[in-house]
């Protein structure tokens, strides 16, 4: 019996390119590892009333667990929809990518208490930032990394180097 869960989207009251370009390969990658698609889905950048927010929570709390996709996460200003809810939620939640840029503020670290364990750091600075915080985290990459068919990809003799930061597609 596959499991039921929630998704933090990252998009849809977000303008951020980068954040539709994490969501669409991590959902991507769920997918081509067995995970069915979530059975609700709630914006984690809106401003939820307090009842709203409640209602949220309640949907969560008859799933699962939650899966958060990483964007630049608990900075002062992201995540505000998460924030008003994550207190109010009983199921595991998973952090797949999180990301601290500059010096992470303080209260970051209030609420990735609430994150299972291992938190899926994005980048090696993140991972630092968790390690230091008494965070057990796994470096698992930025799932932009995932772009494009990754069969497409070959090492040669040349001395070439690609970078990908968009979607992309090898012409054979």
């Amino acid at each position: 019996m596959k499991k039921k869960y929630a998704w933090a989207s990252i998009t849809k009251s977000c303008t951020n390119f980068g954040n539709y370009l994490i969501e669409y390969n991590l959902k991507n990658i769920l997918k081509d590892n067995g995970f069915s698609r979530p059975t609700y889905i709630f914006d984690s950048f809106k401003n939820y009333e307090e009842k709203e927010a409640e209602a949220v929570a309640n949907k969560i709390n008859k799933l699962d667990y939650l899966i958060v996709p990483g964007c630049t996460t608990l900075s002062v200003g992201h995540y505000p929809g998460l924030k008003a809810v994550i207190d109010k939620i009983n199921v595991p939640i998973y952090n797949l990518g999180a990301a601290f840029f500059g010096k992470p503020q303080k209260h970051s670290v209030n609420y990735l208490k609430f994150f299972f364990s291992p938190i899926g750091a994005r980048d090696p600075t993140s991972s630092k930032f968790l390690t230091e915080n008494n965070f057990k985290n796994s470096f698992i990459g930025c799932p932009t990394l995932f772009s494009g068919n990754a069969k497409d990809f070959s090492f040669n003799n040349s001395k070439e180097i690609l970078f990908i930061m968009g979607l992309y597609k090898r012409e054979t």
